[in-house]
């Protein structure tokens, strides 16, 4: 599957999401190590790394949670329209800009 949204890098391992939302978690010191888990939605957005999770915006309208080390989703969050860029996070606060309607802030 194709990653459209650039990878981030955590300590030593760089994360990427497919377009299928297949998180891929690449040690840096070690890359055929790597490893990989489905969560089950479909995205063009970057990951956002957040502490113990990740956090995804679909295509579908959703801000999703994912526990990184099992892929198990959290909690999400829908808005109104699809969702190309990934979510803005600082101090706990989560924005979010859909491609058509209002921008959306939530903690």
């Amino acid at each position: 599957e194709p990653i459209f949204g650039g990878p981030v890098v955590a300590g030593d391992t760089a994360f990427a999401l497919s377009t299928g939302c297949t998180l891929h978690a690449i040690p840096l010191s070690a890359p055929s190590a790597a490893d990989s888990v489905s969560l089950g939605c479909a995205t063009v957005a970057t990951p956002v790394l957040v502490h113990g999770g990740v956090l995804v915006a679909t295509v579908g309208g959703d801000v999703v949670l994912f526990e990184r080390s099992t892929g198990r989703r959290v909690w999400s969050r829908a808005v109104r329209g699809e969702l190309r860029q990934p979510p803005a996070v600082r101090n706990g606060q989560i924005v979010v800009a859909p491609s058509v309607g209002d921008v959306v802030s939530f903690r």
